[in-house]
């Protein structure tokens, strides 16, 4: 794929979801990523749920227009591979636990003697020091620690995790900023460096309103449902057959739906009493919305400039006409066999040539980086496959 990365190589220690979108998201923009993966894979290869031909959703989600090779790192052989493809790289990214590159003889401060140029980028948990360093993370106690479920879910109920891996997701996204950065750079220094970037920071990152709000009020912020703390009404509402989502919109929405009234309420005149008074409110613009379907009130709002939408499920979020016109469900020719649909990615530029390669199946192009990008004979390609067959056994 043609995109402003297109002069970028990247080598990819993955597994699950960070190190993956992070790596995705990068050959989205044009970088030649290769996957290098144990003989057993991706372990997100192992995970449940449904598949194509055999390769989970969840594997597909994350790896898209990427080149897959299986090596590894703790034979000799594939140790040297290994080295031979950083000489050649610009990027090393890995979301193992700290410590794990340094014992593979991977982290940057081996790698930097192999090419000074090379920028390695860290995934973590909980950071590469720190007295929780070593303590395990995934994205729902991420979200635990940082506060993220104490402010998700409906009001006086459980704590509810994002639909979305939001934690590793964002970890994933700072990642790509950080790298792209770092190249920036090497481009005025020469040299690369290390980044870092874990879950738990990236996690406290997105609740940068809810702290300020904390700091500045002494008040805990709590979970709000799909309203918004600093404005009422806002969030999902129940129609005659469904939900419509509303934006700002005070005072129109009040004449929208026929309840002038609400605006001389004195518990809804004045921003604070409408958000002292959210519940109350609601449910009174509920009473309205009741009254029409969802599809009758977007027409309405859309003709009043009312911010609003419909709650769509996944179904109707990849039938949506303008998600179409955005290219945010791809279409994929599977080597498999058949073609898989995927998320796409929102950056639109001029560089970009929006074509797509899916997500490799195990080990799929390890000859041809083998012999094309590396020029290693077949001799020198079976013998270091043997060595892996016999240290997996």
């Amino acid at each position: 794929m043609e995109g402003p990365l297109s002069n970028v190589r990247v080598i990819a220690l993955e597994n699950y979801l960070a190190g993956p979108v992070a790596s995705m998201t990068m050959a989205d923009l044009g970088a030649e990523v290769i996957k290098l993966e144990p003989p057993q894979g991706d372990l997100s290869r192992l995970t449940a749920g449904p598949n194509h031909q055999g390769e989970p959703s969840h594997f597909l989600s994350w790896n898209r227009n990427k080149k897959g090779m299986v090596l590894d790192l703790k034979t000799p052989a594939g140790k040297e591979s290994f080295y031979d493809l950083v000489r050649i790289s610009d990027v090393v990214i890995n979301n193992f636990r700290p410590g794990v590159m340094k014992r593979l003889g991977a982290d940057y401060e081996a790698l930097k003697q192999i090419n000074p140029r090379v920028i390695c980028v860290n995934l973590s948990g909980m950071g590469p020091s720190g007295p929780l360093r070593d303590r395990p993370q995934v994205e729902s106690t991420a979200s635990g620690i940082s506060g993220i479920l104490s402010v998700t879910g409906e009001p006086d109920g459980q704590p509810v995790r994002p639909g979305p891996a939001i934690s590793d997701l964002a970890n994933a996204l700072y990642a790509v900023i950080g790298t792209t950065a770092a190249l920036y750079q090497r481009e005025q220094t020469g040299v690369g460096q290390n980044v870092d970037v874990s879950l738990l920071g990236a996690s406290v990152a997105l609740m940068g309103y809810h702290i300020s709000y904390y700091t500045c009020s002494g008040v805990l912020p709590e979970p709000l449902g799909s309203a918004y703390p600093f404005t009422a009404p806002y969030g999902a509402y129940q129609t005659k057959d469904g939900y419509v989502v509303l934006g700002p919109c005070w005072p129109r929405i009040t004449r929208a739906i026929g309840a002038e009234w609400l605006i001389d309420d004195p518990r809804f005149t004045q921003t604070e009493e409408r958000l002292k008074n959210r519940r109350e409110l609601d449910k009174e613009i509920e009473k309205y919305l009741a009254q029409a379907t969802t599809e009758e009130w977007l027409e309405i709002f859309h003709h009043e400039d009312i911010i609003a939408g419909p709650l769509n499920t996944v179904d109707k979020v990849i039938a949506d006409p303008q998600v179409s016109h955005l290219n945010m469900i791809l279409e994929i020719e599977h080597p498999l066999g058949g073609a898989v649909k995927l998320a796409g990615n929102p950056l639109m530029m001029a560089s970009l040539d929006g074509k797509h390669t899916s997500p490799p199946t195990l080990g799929q192009h390890t000859d041809k980086v083998f012999s094309e990008l590396l020029g290693y004979s077949d001799d020198k390609i079976r013998k270091i496959k043997e060595e892996q067959e016999g240290h997996a056994e």
